[in-house]
């Protein structure tokens, strides 16, 4: 459990595990081999961090269409339900792009395969923006998604960030990070 957070391009980035050979099964065992009882894992234990989630708006990428079928559920969702957190989905891919297929330059490039949803109804309820995410390997995604948030005060809350992302930004990571306290 790492629990660090980051100050990246004026936005706060919250890590709750490093992305290693564990976290990857335990991800492709959840996601793609659809074992949904262990949606509660990646947050049990985090009491504080779930009172925390509480007074968040929390939004994330919606997944591909195709993806949600094909699976049956949609992880992030999921991973929130024990606890009653609603999670919003205010952009959507344009075209069906997974991370892992694609070289580092095409994943640096993935913002613009990502706008903003057209039936999503808007944040009305006035609390800070959290965007969810289940992995973070280049930040591309992320960065994409705060540009098209327009709110500088928005976070990010990450399952898991691989360790060349944590290489690449630990000079920006916060010695005390109240997020987790």
């Amino acid at each position: 459990m790492l629990n660090r957070t980051y100050r990246v391009d004026g936005h706060n980035v919250h890590v709750l595990y490093e992305y290693n050979e564990f976290m990857e099964q335990l991800l492709f065992q959840y996601k793609e081999d659809q074992d949904i009882a262990l949606a509660g894992l990646f947050l049990h234990g985090h009491p504080r961090l779930i009172r925390r989630l509480r007074k968040r708006q929390l939004a994330a990428l919606a997944s591909w269409p195709d993806k949600i079928l094909e699976r049956g559920f949609d992880p992030l969702t999921e991973i929130l339900r024990p606890w009653n957190l609603n999670l919003i989905h205010p952009w959507e891919k344009t075209v069906a792009f997974k991370q892992s297929e694609n070289d580092p330059e095409s994943r640096r490039q993935v913002g613009h395969l990502i706008r903003p949803a057209f039936l999503h109804p808007g944040r009305r309820d006035g609390r800070r923006l959290l965007i969810l995410d289940d992995v973070i390997t280049t930040g591309a995604t992320l960065q994409a998604l705060f540009d098209l948030a327009r709110d500088e005060r928005c976070e990010a809350l990450v399952l898991a960030a691989h360790p060349l992302w944590l290489a690449a930004h630990e000079k920006d990571r916060r010695a005390h990070p109240a997020f987790f306290r």
